[in-house]
């Protein structure tokens, strides 16, 4: 079951009233996929649109950006393989 996260308190609230959560959906699959080195965000701005957005640990870079779960798990899968090569 996914999390709803507007019923969560924000790990974060910005300037611009943007707020933002670690995404438990995606660090429980990034933990399945043992994938570290990444933290998982959503972030729910003002007018309710929702961003997934991966930064990576070491650089503080945004790895990859999508409003869409899926767009995020397919990336993860991809970081995977790369691992495994």
């Amino acid at each position: 079951m996914f999390i709803d996260y507007t019923k969560l308190k924000p790990d974060f609230i910005n300037e611009k009233g943007t707020k933002w959560y670690i995404d438990r959906d995606i660090k429980s699959y990034m933990e399945l996929k043992k994938i570290n080195g990444y933290t998982a965000f959503v972030a729910i701005n003002i007018n309710g649109d929702k961003d997934r957005i991966l930064i990576n640990n070491e650089t503080n870079d945004i790895e990859f950006d999508t409003s869409k779960l899926e767009d995020m798990a397919v990336h993860i899968d991809i970081l995977y393989l790369r691992g495994k090569i």
